[in-house]
């Protein structure tokens, strides 16, 4: 079923009949299987003759294929069946590596010890890489271990193989057994080790009075996020700190994000603990909180980022500002000589210092000034 014939040698093939001249023909046959096959050729005269066990031997290897559980390897035919989804953590073994030509014909002259190498899945996967080969089979038991939970392909080589990546597979999160909590600054990296705290970054210094979120997940001992609707409950050692829309909430899929407000300087944490399932180990992380000093940076509108400078170590060092100065963030505002800030919206303020030559310009709003203002 695979042959193809060039009778009339023009280089296409896919011909099912040809001419004799002088009662003989020459033609070009090709197959992309290898196997052992039999050719008749049969004239209107219902004569026929049988060319008998030509063999078509396989290329020379040129890819690795890779089969997962509930995959059947064929020669030429490639993979079949339906993959069976894994879950994270749970170790399982891959069927077979085969070393195939072009057509996925096994090459029966790749035998030896070979080292693989494996691509595709995220997290921190381990493989079996030391495999034995015999006639471009795999003879090692492959197990291997996906931490991350995640649909993905595994793509396995021996460096000179091109790795063909495999069929999609399935991997599912543990049972939830945790909670993470993630905050800003901070990006959750599901499939590490369970050791870990299943984050990378550094949380930047928080303002008092400024809002910022924090997401809580329900996650297994690698950090997928698991299926929940468990009741979440956040604390704070800060006792002046908010939670919007409250500090409770139900998991949606297994994570639910709350408004945090912290609104005491110094070194606070946040705790997340299940109310439903107290057997659900919490998630407590620290935030350094400070009170900002914000000096103007040009002339310009009060409610412009750009108008302003922030530091948050008591002026040693200024940055560009990403929210503009008010009373819930700030104790300590100055108007620097030279510039001129516009107030057209109502803001209220402590502490509010225009040095000589500044000048603080209010139009069809009121500033409230709760400190001391200076000219």
């Amino acid at each position: 079923g695979s042959l193809q014939v060039d009778a009339d040698n023009n280089g296409v093939f896919g011909d099912t009949s040809l001419v004799l001249s002088s009662g003989v023909a020459a033609f070009h046959v090709k197959d992309a299987k290898a196997e052992t096959i039999n050719i008749t050729a049969t004239d209107t005269g219902a004569k026929a003759g049988i060319l008998s066990s030509l063999i078509i031997n396989p290329g020379a290897a040129t890819r690795m294929l890779v089969t997962l559980p509930g995959q059947t390897f064929t020669t030429f035919t490639g993979n079949s069946g339906a993959v069976t989804a894994q879950s994270a953590a749970v170790g399982f073994d891959i069927v077979s590596l085969s070393a195939v030509d072009n057509f996925n014909n096994v090459d029966p002259n790749y035998s030896g010890s070979r080292t693989i190498t494996y691509s595709g899945p995220g997290g921190a996967p381990s493989y079996t890489t030391a495999v034995d080969f015999t006639s471009g089979q795999s003879t090692t038991t492959l197990a291997t271990t996906l931490l991350k939970a995640e649909t993905t392909t595994i793509t396995a080589s021996d460096g000179s193989l091109l790795g063909v990546p495999s069929s999609s597979l399935v991997v599912n999160a543990g049972p939830f057994t945790k909670l993470q909590l993630v905050l800003p600054g901070q990006t959750a990296t599901p499939g590490t080790a369970s050791g870990g705290t299943g984050l990378s970054g550094t949380v930047p210094i928080q303002l008092t009075g400024q809002p910022f979120n924090a997401t809580v997940n329900a996650v297994d001992d690698n950090w997928n996020v698991a299926a929940s609707t468990d009741t979440i409950a956040m604390t704070s050692s800060d006792g002046g700190a908010v939670f919007t829309p409250s500090a409770s909430a139900a998991l949606v899929v297994g994570t639910i994000a709350f408004g945090v407000t912290l609104n005491t300087a110094g070194n606070q944490t946040l705790t997340a603990t299940d109310s439903t399932d107290g057997s659900k180990t919490a998630a407590t992380s620290s935030v350094t909180v400070s009170v900002a000093e914000y000096r103007s940076a040009t002339t310009g509108l009060w409610s412009d980022t750009n108008s302003w400078q922030v530091s948050l170590d008591g002026g040693a060092s200024w940055a560009t500002a990403t929210v503009v100065p008010t009373a819930a963030n700030s104790t300590n505002i100055t108007v620097q000589a030279g510039h001129t800030i516009t107030l057209s919206s109502t803001v209220a303020v402590d502490d509010c210092v225009v040095q000589s030559g500044g000048q603080i310009t209010v139009s069809g709003a009121t500033l409230t000034l709760s400190g001391t203002g200076l000219g």
